[in-house]
């Protein structure tokens, strides 16, 4: 079955047989990766969302946003039952026409989870020069699609928020100058992933959700803004005006009168 949300800008399809996400933005659109299955990482297994043996999709009206709730239980592992259970939940926020990703833990059935790998991967192997994908790796790394240089690993806290990795919580892509960047609400235990081939042959990227003193204590959220006509420093822009609504932006002067020895490096 295919829900439809529908947005001023964009428009979300949700297929419910295979889970994935479809959005329309303009001209362009942005389809899950062909290969990837959202999963979690349980002891050195992967548990995949479609496995569960009760999958139910339901749409929640909260005020006059409409939700979809996808609700999975019943999930065995070596033939045995599990009490793991979890929910997903997206929608449209109206006030800014950005898409809304939660996972919301509900019993984690004692498998362990070390990690969840959702949402999904967007298809973006197109070997076109204009589409690139934007890291917040120390002062920021564009990575072309037809780059011949490998990025596999980031190692050590590369991927993590809130490192060097990503001083700033989001990471985007853009096809010429249509795009998204998608802004990590809970940025303590997450952190993104990239291949790129030395091929040149487009780049993976994703979030993981790491567990907080082993456990998935709390609701992740990822909320994707989209570009119309721009290019990475409107992904800027759009952080920053993200920080100054939540009360989070200090300005260079704010912070030197809280810390006056930065303006030693100025």
């Amino acid at each position: 079955m295919i829900y439809e949300l529908i947005g001023k800008k964009i428009k979300i399809l949700y297929n419910t047989e295979d889970l994935a996400v479809t959005i329309f933005q303009h001209y362009i659109t942005w389809e899950a990766a062909k290969e990837f299955r959202p999963y979690l990482q349980c002891d050195k297994r992967k548990i995949y969302f479609s496995e569960a043996k009760f999958i139910k999709c339901e749409k929640n009206y909260v005020g006059n946003v409409l939700q979809l709730r996808t609700h999975f239980s019943k999930f065995y592992v070596e033939n045995e039952l599990t009490m793991l259970e979890f929910a997903t939940c997206i929608w449209i926020d109206d006030t800014s026409d950005s898409l809304v990703c939660e996972w919301i833990p509900i019993n984690d059935g004692n498998c362990n989870i070390e990690n969840v790998y959702w949402p999904e991967e967007f298809e973006f192997s197109d070997m076109n020069e204009k589409y690139y994908t934007v890291l917040p790796i120390q002062q920021g790394i564009l990575i072309p699609n037809t780059w011949k240089v490998e990025l596999s690993d980031l190692g050590g806290y590369l991927g993590f928020m809130g490192t060097t990795g990503a001083y700033m919580s989001w990471v985007g892509q853009m096809k010429d100058r249509t795009g998204y960047i998608a802004v990590c609400e809970t940025p303590w235990d997450a952190t993104y992933y990239a291949n790129h081939s030395e091929k040149g042959e487009g780049t993976q990227l994703g979030i993981r959700w790491e567990n907080s003193l082993g456990e998935m204590r709390y609701r992740r959220i990822l909320r994707y803004y989209f570009i119309a006509n721009g290019d990475y420093n409107d992904m800027c822009k759009i952080y920053r005006k993200y920080m100054i609504d939540k009360g989070k932006f200090l300005t260079l002067d704010e912070k030197i009168r809280k810390l006056p020895n930065i303006k030693q490096l100025i």
